[in-house]
């Protein structure tokens, strides 16, 4: 049996690059404003044009570049994979408000505190920036979070143009 998992965080990458290459395209546009309206989504206007690039997005590209990719691909913390995400300094785009350990000594611990702020939807919008936290099962009061950090939305998309390339190379070998 062939384990479908391994293509979903590519299958993310590309769908990603497909809409970024479409986003600016007449019927892309058009389908943005005909679409909810066809399912009956209205705003008090009669036609609206759907937010396409919405915090739903972002959560789908963030549990399947993050939460997937840590269940499947179970690596060391001295993986070429969390190598090269430490050589191209991908966690200094985040401003890291409170860690058990610095980046430097264990990038796979902000990972998995990463992991499990997405897939426990421990993250919110806070106007330009999101919000991620991490906490002990049970203690989810702020005093109790070991991990809490902050990015703006711009630097979340470097972040995971970063995190693209490596799952992209991982699943090269997986082939």
């Amino acid at each position: 049996m062939k384990d479908l998992r391994i293509q979903i965080p590519l299958g993310c990458s590309m769908n990603i690059a497909i809409i970024n290459e479409i986003k600016d395209h007449p019927f892309f546009l058009e389908a943005c404003k005909t679409v909810p309206l066809k399912y009956g989504i209205k705003s008090g206007q009669t036609e609206i044009t759907w937010p396409f690039y919405n915090f739903s997005l972002r959560a789908y590209m963030l549990y399947c570049q993050i939460v997937v990719p840590k269940e499947i691909y179970k690596l060391d913390k001295d993986d070429d994979y969390f190598i090269s995400l430490q050589n191209h300094k991908a966690f200094d785009l985040f401003t890291i408000h409170k860690q058990k350990k610095a980046v430097k000594d264990d990038i796979k611990y902000h990972w998995g505190a990463f992991r499990n702020a997405i897939s426990h939807v421990n993250y919110m919008d806070n106007g330009n920036t999101i919000i991620f936290w991490d906490h002990p099962p049970g203690k989810s009061e702020k005093e109790n979070w070991h991990w809490y950090v902050e990015i703006t939305y711009e630097k979340l998309y470097e972040f995971l143009n970063l995190v693209n390339v490596e799952n992209i190379k991982f699943y090269d070998k997986l082939q």
